[in-house]
């Protein structure tokens, strides 16, 4: 059966479609941003973490366990970092995931029109009126 659409219908579709795809855009810029600084975060406090152990090993090698007590403390910040990270770059995932399904949309919009024999949207025939 025919399905009744307009042509506002279908750019307006479009245009929403075209806005939600660049704010995917950007939010999963930023959080492939925030992966990266979470990530050189977590890199720099682990080199830290050597750092310090290596220190205090050397100024008391004797003193195991007290380097133990050490490390056990930073132990649940660097887990709390880690899943940070892996939360965000899941995050970053899905996003890319609707951005590929927004872009789908938006080809199935444009097969739609096609089909409908309607003119392309307005963008689209000034630049033709202007070529």
């Amino acid at each position: 059966a025919p399905v009744d659409i307009s042509c506002e219908d279908l750019e307006l579709l479009e245009r929403e479609a075209a806005i939600a795809g660049e704010q995917l855009r950007k939010d999963n810029l930023l959080l492939k941003e925030t992966a990266d600084k979470l990530k050189s975060k977590y890199n720099n406090l682990l080199k830290e973490s050597k750092s310090l152990e290596r220190s205090m090993a050397a100024q008391a090698p004797h003193e195991d366990e007290l380097m133990g007590m050490s490390l056990g403390v930073q132990t649940p910040t660097f887990k709390n970092l880690a899943c940070m990270q892996d939360e965000v770059a899941g995050l970053a995932m899905e996003n890319a995931s609707l951005v590929d399904e927004l872009a789908r949309l938006r080809e199935s919009i444009e097969s739609a029109r096609d089909e409908l024999g309607l003119l392309p949207p307005p963008s689209s025939r000034l630049d033709q009126t202007m070529s």
